[in-house]
């Protein structure tokens, strides 16, 4: 008897799945612009490292992705860099307050000083 009423069960179980849809389909879609000249006519340009999806303008031809998941390389860490540099901040306080390691924070101090001297 035992047997019976776990066959019992698992019937009753299978008969009120069987009333769900079968096949939902849920779909998103995302109108995606380009980062630097805005416009909307872009081509896939294959993964980063990390399995994010990247994009190429068509009109401006700079490649972009649409999330970065160190912060180094989001829009505008670099420019922030710079200004608290500029406020007095030390590389370890900035690496602090961005998030990013003071070894990046360095060599993006080295590489704007070789574009365009601080002080002048």
């Amino acid at each position: 008897m035992k047997k019976r009423s776990c066959l019992k069960t698992v019937g009753i179980i299978i008969f009120a799945f069987s009333n769900l849809p079968r096949k939902v389909n849920m779909t998103h879609h995302q109108e995606i612009q380009c980062s630097h000249c805005s416009s909307a006519d872009l081509h896939k340009n294959g993964h980063s490292e990390n399995g994010t999806q990247r994009w190429r303008c068509n009109d401006c031809g700079k490649s972009f992705q649409l999330t970065y998941r160190y912060t180094a390389h989001k829009p505008g860490v670099k420019e922030q860099i710079t200004v608290l540099t500029l406020n007095s901040s030390g590389v370890r306080d900035i690496g602090r307050i961005l998030g990013i390691n003071k070894n990046t924070v360095v060599s993006e101090l080295k590489k704007n000083a070789q574009r365009e001297p601080l002080c002048a």
